[in-house]
């Protein structure tokens, strides 16, 4: 059964594909690849390098780097000492790094030369700049020849939060959540010996965590990227033999920007699964590609899968994963039994573990209720999960809450619309107004009062938005959603569809 796979750490399973596939590649790059053997002498000596600094048990030791082996290898490294790995972004701005600092206080940072000059706020003691292939471990041989067991149940990694919706949270990871994750990747993209990966994620969110662990539980080659490039992804993915595409946030309809080229037509992708697929792009996606989807549901709370589509039903986010109960609740927290109504997301362990232990600094989870996870959804008359929004991603206008997911979903169907965010404006009367930011589709000439006016029958009265603009490009989140809360809407040029005119807001 796949979920035995969860019952043992990760010490381990690195212990076992050392005895049982020592020779076979773990992780590939574009420059280099390592074995089992490889990882697991690394390994070892990171383990002895980290016992002569002192460092001891649940201490915290942050990661910051780009996409890279050095990286992976160091992150299980940590986990297996019984230390607890924190992996940040390089992309963030220094008010985020300086953050994360002053919450965790880390024992150790370990990161690349070029970035050393960032921390500047701890002991330079502290920092380890790291060598290519980790030649600075290299010296560090010891006589120990296996893994220390670890607790599946201690945390072992923390991993932030994005903060689009308010400051970032760092999530107490367990190994049994990364376990579990693995399995749940593994389930729901099919996976089998035969098939391959592109990681794109970044190492520092539970999308690229998890199919590094799966990797150790099931046998698969995996071809890691420091980030996404729409310009030569469909290349790389016939370059490496890739069988399996994952998505997140806005990757597909950034890959149907692309211009049609021999490399996309002549790809070997059997399945795409992930999470944040609109019904517009999953029609548009599947008629250009011919590469059936398989919508997800799932956040670093809860091991990062919840329900899966096995069917593959267009809109539809699924059923629960054998570890979790999975509920709707209405605003009193009564359980919702009935089809098309709409209620939050709420979840509850069925596997021990299976949910975070709390967030750094916070007081823990109880375990005895419903974790609400903030998202709504509905059941269809076969009782799968059709998501509906982020609860607190709504505009309150007139009194009703209005989800900025269905304002999105409206605006996206239109064919000269790539892509659109809705956020909510101050109205001079009551709560909000809405506002519709639009990214063209092919350098589009219409209109903004064109695009308004063409939807507006697609809107009810009230949801109908007031204000209009453009866009020449999102700021996107790591896993390439759009990131909201950095978009500057006292730049944009934004058209007062009551006034019909051209106007700018110089308050945000």
């Amino acid at each position: 059964m796949k979920l035995d796979k969860a019952s043992k750490d990760l010490s381990y399973c690195i212990e076992l594909n050392l005895k049982k596939n020592p020779h076979r590649v773990f992780i590939y790059s574009d420059q280099e690849k390592i074995t089992f053997s490889e990882v697991h002498k690394k390994i070892l000596s990171i383990h002895l390098f980290l016992k002569k600094r002192g460092i001891e048990k649940n201490q915290k030791i942050i990661g910051y780097f780009n996409n890279s082996i050095e990286q992976i290898i160091l992150m299980l490294a940590v986990v297996t000492y019984g230390a607890i790995w924190i992996p940040l972004s390089t992309d963030r701005e220094q008010s985020y790094l300086n953050f994360v600092l002053n919450m965790t206080n880390p024992k150790l940072v370990l990161t690349k030369e070029e970035f050393v000059k960032l921390f500047k706020k701890i002991n330079l003691k502290k920092i380890i700049s790291v060598e290519k292939n980790l030649t600075n471990f290299d010296r560090f041989s010891t006589s120990v020849v296996k893994l220390a067991k670890q607790s599946l149940h201690s945390t072992c990694a923390i991993v932030f939060t994005s903060g689009t919706s308010g400051p970032p949270k760092g999530v107490m990871i367990t190994q049994k959540m990364l376990l579990l994750s693995a399995i749940g990747n593994h389930i729901a993209s099919k996976q089998t010996k035969h098939d391959g990966y592109l990681l794109w994620e970044a190492l520092h969110h539970i999308a690229g965590i998890q199919l590094v662990v799966m990797a150790l539980l099931f046998p698969t080659r995996v071809y890691l990227i420091k980030k996404f490039s729409k310009k030569i992804f469909w290349k790389l993915i016939r370059n490496y033999k890739i069988t399996i595409l994952h998505y997140l946030g806005g990757i597909l309809e950034i890959l149907l920007k692309n211009n049609s080229s021999k490399f996309e037509k002549n790809n070997f992708i059997k399945i795409a699964y992930g999470a944040g697929c609109r019904p517009s792009v999953y029609r548009s996606f599947v008629k250009r590609f011919k590469i059936p989807i398989r919508e997800v549901y799932g956040m670093t709370e809860a091991s990062s899968f919840t329900t899966i589509n096995y069917n593959n039903t267009q809109g539809v986010i699924g059923i629960p994963v054998p570890w979790l109960n999975v509920k709707l609740i209405d605003e009193n927290k009564k359980i919702i039994k009935k089809i098309n109504c709409i209620g939050e997301i709420a979840i509850k362990e069925k596997i021990k573990g299976s949910i975070t232990p709390g967030y750094l600094g916070q007081r823990k989870i109880n375990k005895k209720n419903f974790f609400q996870t903030g998202d709504l959804a509905k059941y269809n008359n076969k009782y799968e999960l059709i998501y509906v929004g982020r609860s607190r991603d709504s505009i309150r206008v007139r009194g009703i809450n209005i989800s900025a997911w269905d304002l999105e979903n409206i605006t996206n169907a239109h064919k000269k619309i790539s892509e659109s965010a809705a956020l909510p404006v101050s109205a001079s009367v009551g709560e909000n107004e809405i506002l519709i930011i639009i990214l063209k589709k092919n350098n589009s000439s219409t209109s903004l009062f064109s695009y308004a006016n063409s939807l507006k029958n697609k809107f009810s009265k009230i949801s109908f938005p007031r204000y209009w603009s453009f866009i020449d490009k999102f700021p996107r989140t790591p896993t390439q959603r759009i990131d909201k809360k950095s978009i500057e809407i006292k730049q944009l040029s934004i058209f007062d569809f009551k006034k019909k005119k051209i106007i700018r807001f110089k308050n945000y």
